[in-house]
């Protein structure tokens, strides 16, 4: 199976695509994949429903702490909080397939 990386930019207040790229990664998941879910910039504000879901759905959460910061914020439910070292980690792991919104 195939590993992906979702990197999610916007909070739900700013773009109704952000629920449809959640439910993506979570059937990703569903379907066998790894599915990394990763949250910078203004998707770190806001309630992010869903990701204790997805958490369920067994896809890794991850939220981009220095974004946290900037805005002060705590890590949302479902999440951990992360850095962005992790997120180019994750970036140039071979054969990732990565999305960014």
């Amino acid at each position: 199976m195939a590993s992906y990386l979702l990197i999610e930019s916007r909070s739900d207040l700013e773009s109704p695509d952000v629920a449809a790229l959640r439910e993506y990664a979570a059937r990703l998941s569903r379907d066998g994949h790894r599915v990394d879910y990763f949250l910078v910039q203004n998707a770190v504000v806001g309630a992010q429903p869903g990701l204790a879901a997805l958490g369920a759905a067994g896809v890794a959460v991850h939220v981009d702490g220095q974004a946290l910061s900037a805005r002060a914020v705590p890590v949302p439910a479902g999440g951990t909080r992360a850095d962005i070292a992790e997120l180019v980690s994750l970036l140039m792991t071979p054969g990732v397939i990565a999305v960014w919104h």
